[in-house]
Protein backbone atom coordinates (compact mmCIF):
# COMPACT_ATOMS: atom_id res chain seq x y z
CA UNK A 1 0.00 0.00 0.00
CA UNK A 2 1.40 3.28 -0.70
CA UNK A 3 2.43 5.70 1.82
CA UNK A 4 1.74 9.87 2.33
CA UNK A 5 5.08 10.91 1.66
CA UNK A 6 6.22 14.12 4.25
CA UNK A 7 6.66 16.47 1.36
CA UNK A 8 4.68 19.25 0.33
CA UNK A 9 2.13 18.68 -2.90
CA UNK A 10 2.08 19.35 -5.67
CA UNK A 11 5.39 19.81 -7.43
CA UNK A 12 3.98 21.53 -10.24
CA UNK A 13 4.25 25.36 -8.72
CA UNK A 14 6.12 28.39 -9.59
CA UNK A 15 9.02 29.15 -6.92
CA UNK A 16 11.47 31.66 -6.55
CA UNK A 17 14.96 30.48 -6.11
CA UNK A 18 14.86 30.03 -2.44
CA UNK A 19 12.27 27.79 -3.03
CA UNK A 20 13.57 25.95 -5.11
CA UNK A 21 16.39 24.80 -2.92
CA UNK A 22 13.88 24.43 -0.14
CA UNK A 23 11.90 22.61 -1.76
CA UNK A 24 14.52 20.22 -2.90
CA UNK A 25 15.90 19.27 0.70
CA UNK A 26 12.56 18.68 1.76
CA UNK A 27 11.48 16.38 -1.11
CA UNK A 28 14.69 14.69 -0.22
CA UNK A 29 13.87 14.54 3.72
CA UNK A 30 10.72 12.68 2.80
CA UNK A 31 11.65 10.56 -0.07
CA UNK A 32 15.15 9.28 0.82
CA UNK A 33 14.74 6.20 2.29
CA UNK A 34 12.47 5.18 -1.25
CA UNK A 35 15.16 6.86 -3.62
CA UNK A 36 17.99 5.22 -2.42
CA UNK A 37 16.91 1.67 -2.30
CA UNK A 38 16.19 1.95 -5.83
CA UNK A 39 19.60 4.31 -6.28
CA UNK A 40 20.91 0.48 -4.42
CA UNK A 41 19.28 -1.92 -6.50
CA UNK A 42 19.50 -0.33 -9.97
CA UNK A 43 22.69 2.11 -9.97
CA UNK A 44 25.17 0.47 -8.07
CA UNK A 45 25.64 -3.02 -9.28
CA UNK A 46 26.55 -1.02 -12.92
CA UNK A 47 29.17 1.35 -10.74
CA UNK A 48 30.28 -2.05 -9.01
CA UNK A 49 30.94 -3.46 -12.07
CA UNK A 50 32.32 -0.69 -13.90
CA UNK A 51 34.64 -0.53 -10.84
CA UNK A 52 35.97 -3.94 -10.78
CA UNK A 53 36.61 -4.13 -14.45
CA UNK A 54 38.32 -1.33 -14.41
CA UNK A 55 40.77 -1.44 -11.64
CA UNK A 56 42.88 -4.17 -12.93
CA UNK A 57 43.36 -2.77 -16.12
CA UNK A 58 44.10 0.71 -15.79
CA UNK A 59 46.42 0.08 -12.24
CA UNK A 60 48.66 -1.96 -14.90
CA UNK A 61 48.19 0.61 -17.32
CA UNK A 62 49.53 3.33 -15.46
CA UNK A 63 52.02 1.26 -14.02
CA UNK A 64 53.42 0.79 -17.19
CA UNK A 65 53.28 4.33 -17.85
CA UNK A 66 55.18 5.13 -14.66
CA UNK A 67 57.47 3.01 -15.49
CA UNK A 68 58.06 3.15 -19.22
CA UNK A 69 57.68 6.55 -19.36
CA UNK A 70 60.80 6.54 -22.18
CA UNK A 71 58.65 4.92 -24.71
CA UNK A 72 55.39 5.47 -25.40
CA UNK A 73 54.30 2.76 -27.45
CA UNK A 74 55.16 0.37 -25.01
CA UNK A 75 52.12 1.58 -22.79
CA UNK A 76 50.04 -1.36 -24.71
CA UNK A 77 47.15 0.50 -24.23
CA UNK A 78 45.10 -1.37 -26.96
CA UNK A 79 45.25 -4.07 -24.38
CA UNK A 80 43.50 -2.64 -21.91
CA UNK A 81 41.16 -0.42 -24.09
CA UNK A 82 38.47 -3.15 -24.12
CA UNK A 83 37.92 -3.27 -20.21
CA UNK A 84 38.56 -0.09 -19.73
CA UNK A 85 36.08 0.69 -22.59
CA UNK A 86 33.37 -1.68 -20.94
CA UNK A 87 33.98 -0.03 -17.29
CA UNK A 88 33.48 3.23 -18.98
CA UNK A 89 30.33 2.27 -20.60
CA UNK A 90 28.85 0.85 -17.42
CA UNK A 91 29.62 4.37 -15.52
CA UNK A 92 27.83 6.65 -18.54
CA UNK A 93 24.94 3.60 -18.00
CA UNK A 94 24.71 4.55 -14.36
CA UNK A 95 24.75 7.95 -15.10
CA UNK A 96 22.19 8.39 -17.00
CA UNK A 97 19.79 5.83 -15.30
CA UNK A 98 19.92 7.59 -12.33
CA UNK A 99 18.20 10.56 -13.24
CA UNK A 100 16.16 9.08 -15.06
CA UNK A 101 14.96 6.76 -12.16
CA UNK A 102 14.91 9.90 -9.75
CA UNK A 103 12.26 11.24 -12.52
CA UNK A 104 10.37 8.51 -12.88
CA UNK A 105 9.75 8.57 -9.50
CA UNK A 106 8.98 12.26 -8.98
CA UNK A 107 6.52 11.91 -11.78
CA UNK A 108 4.94 9.10 -10.55
CA UNK A 109 4.71 11.10 -6.96
CA UNK A 110 2.89 13.93 -8.87
CA UNK A 111 0.39 11.49 -10.63
CA UNK A 112 -0.36 9.79 -7.50
CA UNK A 113 -1.00 13.36 -5.47
CA UNK A 114 2.03 13.40 -3.19
CA UNK A 115 1.36 9.48 -2.73
CA UNK A 116 5.39 7.55 -2.20
CA UNK A 117 5.44 5.58 -5.61
CA UNK A 118 6.63 1.76 -5.38
CA UNK A 119 9.24 -0.14 -6.64
CA UNK A 120 7.44 -1.88 -9.48
CA UNK A 121 5.94 1.54 -10.80
CA UNK A 122 9.18 2.85 -11.25
CA UNK A 123 11.34 -0.28 -12.21
CA UNK A 124 8.54 -0.97 -14.91
CA UNK A 125 9.39 2.10 -16.97
CA UNK A 126 12.89 2.01 -15.89
CA UNK A 127 14.38 0.18 -18.96
CA UNK A 128 12.79 1.92 -22.11
CA UNK A 129 12.75 5.23 -20.88
CA UNK A 130 16.46 5.01 -19.37
CA UNK A 131 17.45 3.27 -23.20
CA UNK A 132 15.56 6.22 -24.58
CA UNK A 133 17.65 8.94 -22.38
CA UNK A 134 21.01 7.16 -23.48
CA UNK A 135 20.06 7.58 -27.13
CA UNK A 136 19.49 11.77 -26.60
CA UNK A 137 22.91 11.54 -24.34
CA UNK A 138 24.83 10.12 -27.14
CA UNK A 139 23.47 12.34 -30.02
CA UNK A 140 24.06 15.18 -27.51
CA UNK A 141 27.62 14.48 -27.20
CA UNK A 142 28.33 13.42 -30.59
CA UNK A 143 26.63 16.92 -31.76
CA UNK A 144 29.26 18.93 -29.74
CA UNK A 145 32.22 16.88 -30.72
CA UNK A 146 31.08 18.17 -34.45
CA UNK A 147 30.07 21.64 -32.93
CA UNK A 148 33.89 21.01 -32.17
CA UNK A 149 34.63 21.16 -35.74
CA UNK A 150 34.41 25.17 -35.57
CA UNK A 151 37.78 25.59 -33.73
CA UNK A 152 39.23 25.24 -36.89
CA UNK A 153 38.18 28.92 -37.53
CA UNK A 154 41.71 30.77 -35.32
CA UNK A 155 40.31 33.06 -32.46
CA UNK A 156 36.44 33.29 -33.69
CA UNK A 157 35.45 29.31 -33.77
CA UNK A 158 37.02 28.94 -30.16
CA UNK A 159 35.28 32.13 -28.95
CA UNK A 160 31.75 30.60 -30.45
CA UNK A 161 32.68 27.44 -29.34
CA UNK A 162 32.42 27.93 -25.90
CA UNK A 163 30.31 30.72 -25.70
CA UNK A 164 27.69 27.83 -27.85
CA UNK A 165 28.63 25.20 -25.52
CA UNK A 166 27.94 26.73 -22.33
CA UNK A 167 24.60 28.16 -23.83
CA UNK A 168 23.35 24.77 -24.97
CA UNK A 169 24.53 23.13 -22.02
CA UNK A 170 22.25 25.10 -19.84
CA UNK A 171 19.68 24.98 -22.34
CA UNK A 172 19.69 21.18 -22.19
CA UNK A 173 19.70 20.85 -18.85
CA UNK A 174 15.65 19.87 -18.85
CA UNK A 175 16.37 17.20 -21.15
CA UNK A 176 16.57 14.12 -19.36
CA UNK A 177 13.05 15.44 -17.14
CA UNK A 178 11.47 16.32 -19.95
CA UNK A 179 12.34 12.73 -21.80
CA UNK A 180 11.36 11.16 -18.88
CA UNK A 181 8.33 12.91 -17.27
CA UNK A 182 6.80 13.98 -20.93
CA UNK A 183 7.71 10.96 -22.94
CA UNK A 184 6.90 12.08 -26.52
CA UNK A 185 8.87 11.00 -29.65
CA UNK A 186 12.37 11.63 -30.49
CA UNK A 187 13.77 14.86 -30.84
CA UNK A 188 10.95 16.65 -28.98
CA UNK A 189 12.83 17.06 -25.72
CA UNK A 190 15.65 19.23 -27.34
CA UNK A 191 12.72 21.39 -28.42
CA UNK A 192 11.04 21.31 -24.94
CA UNK A 193 14.17 21.59 -23.27
CA UNK A 194 14.83 25.24 -25.20
CA UNK A 195 11.45 26.63 -24.73
CA UNK A 196 11.42 25.54 -21.18
CA UNK A 197 14.96 27.70 -20.54
CA UNK A 198 14.13 30.47 -22.24
CA UNK A 199 14.40 33.33 -20.12
CA UNK A 200 14.83 31.76 -17.67
CA UNK A 201 18.79 30.84 -18.65
CA UNK A 202 20.37 32.76 -15.99
CA UNK A 203 18.00 31.58 -13.28
CA UNK A 204 18.44 27.90 -14.11
CA UNK A 205 22.28 28.32 -14.51
CA UNK A 206 22.16 29.60 -10.93
CA UNK A 207 20.09 26.95 -9.26
CA UNK A 208 22.54 24.00 -10.85
CA UNK A 209 25.58 25.96 -9.78
CA UNK A 210 24.03 26.02 -6.44
CA UNK A 211 23.08 22.30 -6.50
CA UNK A 212 26.62 21.56 -7.29
CA UNK A 213 28.15 23.30 -4.64
CA UNK A 214 25.68 21.33 -2.21
CA UNK A 215 26.77 18.50 -3.56
CA UNK A 216 30.52 19.17 -4.10
CA UNK A 217 30.52 19.82 -0.22
CA UNK A 218 29.59 16.31 0.63
CA UNK A 219 31.87 15.11 -1.87
CA UNK A 220 34.76 17.25 -0.97
CA UNK A 221 34.72 15.25 2.15
CA UNK A 222 33.55 11.96 0.95
CA UNK A 223 37.15 12.41 -1.29
CA UNK A 224 39.49 13.76 0.99
CA UNK A 225 38.76 10.32 3.17
CA UNK A 226 39.35 8.30 0.19
CA UNK A 227 42.62 10.11 -0.77
CA UNK A 228 43.85 9.71 2.52
CA UNK A 229 43.17 5.84 2.73
CA UNK A 230 44.81 5.05 -0.75
CA UNK A 231 48.05 7.30 0.46
CA UNK A 232 47.21 9.81 -2.67
CA UNK A 233 48.04 12.80 -0.49
CA UNK A 234 51.89 11.64 0.19
CA UNK A 235 52.77 10.93 -3.55
CA UNK A 236 55.58 13.39 -4.88
CA UNK A 237 54.23 13.14 -8.96
CA UNK A 238 57.89 14.08 -9.85
CA UNK A 239 58.77 11.12 -8.66
CA UNK A 240 57.61 8.59 -11.63
CA UNK A 241 58.26 5.68 -9.53
CA UNK A 242 56.63 6.81 -6.28
CA UNK A 243 53.15 7.61 -8.71
CA UNK A 244 53.38 4.09 -10.41
CA UNK A 245 52.92 3.10 -6.71
CA UNK A 246 49.96 4.54 -5.68
CA UNK A 247 47.84 4.37 -9.03
CA UNK A 248 47.24 0.65 -8.62
CA UNK A 249 43.99 -1.23 -8.43
CA UNK A 250 43.93 -0.53 -4.51
CA UNK A 251 43.89 2.94 -5.26
CA UNK A 252 41.35 2.57 -8.14
CA UNK A 253 38.79 0.35 -6.25
CA UNK A 254 38.77 2.41 -3.59
CA UNK A 255 38.26 5.59 -5.37
CA UNK A 256 35.20 3.51 -7.53
CA UNK A 257 34.00 2.29 -3.66
CA UNK A 258 33.92 6.32 -2.81
CA UNK A 259 32.11 7.47 -6.13
CA UNK A 260 29.24 5.35 -4.99
CA UNK A 261 28.74 6.66 -1.89
CA UNK A 262 29.89 10.60 -3.41
CA UNK A 263 27.08 9.81 -6.43
CA UNK A 264 24.54 9.18 -2.97
CA UNK A 265 24.51 12.91 -2.87
CA UNK A 266 24.01 13.78 -6.13
CA UNK A 267 20.56 13.10 -5.38
CA UNK A 268 20.22 16.62 -4.58
CA UNK A 269 21.42 17.70 -8.12
CA UNK A 270 18.51 15.30 -9.64
CA UNK A 271 16.10 16.26 -7.64
CA UNK A 272 16.98 19.90 -7.39
CA UNK A 273 16.89 20.15 -11.50
CA UNK A 274 13.33 17.87 -11.46
CA UNK A 275 11.66 20.65 -9.17
CA UNK A 276 12.98 23.37 -11.42
CA UNK A 277 11.51 21.57 -14.22
CA UNK A 278 7.89 21.73 -12.57
CA UNK A 279 8.07 25.30 -11.90
CA UNK A 280 8.97 26.15 -15.43
CA UNK A 281 6.64 23.98 -16.71
CA UNK A 282 4.14 25.51 -14.69
CA UNK A 283 5.25 28.78 -15.52
CA UNK A 284 5.43 27.96 -18.83
CA UNK A 285 2.25 26.32 -19.19
CA UNK A 286 0.26 26.93 -16.27
CA UNK A 287 -0.07 30.87 -16.83
CA UNK A 288 -2.13 29.68 -20.03
CA UNK A 289 -4.67 27.48 -17.60
CA UNK A 290 -4.58 30.25 -14.98
CA UNK A 291 -5.75 33.10 -17.78
CA UNK A 292 -8.47 30.24 -18.86
CA UNK A 293 -9.91 29.28 -14.88
CA UNK A 294 -10.41 33.15 -14.34
CA UNK A 295 -11.89 33.75 -17.47
CA UNK A 296 -14.31 30.75 -17.21
CA UNK A 297 -14.68 31.91 -13.66
CA UNK A 298 -15.60 35.36 -14.79
CA UNK A 299 -17.72 33.95 -17.46
CA UNK A 300 -19.83 32.28 -15.11
CA UNK A 301 -20.31 34.78 -12.61
CA UNK A 302 -21.17 36.84 -15.63
CA UNK A 303 -24.18 34.57 -17.07
CA UNK A 304 -24.88 32.80 -13.59
CA UNK A 305 -27.61 34.03 -11.21
CA UNK A 306 -28.36 37.81 -11.33
CA UNK A 307 -26.83 40.26 -9.05
CA UNK A 308 -29.22 40.26 -5.88
CA UNK A 309 -30.32 44.50 -5.20
CA UNK A 310 -31.62 45.75 -2.15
Amino acid sequence: MNMQSETSYPLRKTRDFGLTISDTLLFVKGNWKGLLLMYFIFIVPFLLVGTLVGAESLGEFFYEMFSKSNDIFSFQFMEHAPMVGLSLLCYMIAGVLYPTLVYIYMERYEAGEGQTPTLQECASRLFLIGLSNCGYVLVTIFGFILMAMIIAIPVLGAIIFIFGFFYLVVAFSMLIPVNTIEDRPFPFAYRRSIELVKGRWWYTLGVTVVLFLIYYFFAMIIGFVSTMVSGLSSVNFLDPNAASQVFTKKYFLVSGLSAIVQQIFYLLIHVGLGIHYFSLREDKDGSGLEARLDQLGNDSRKNGHPDEEY
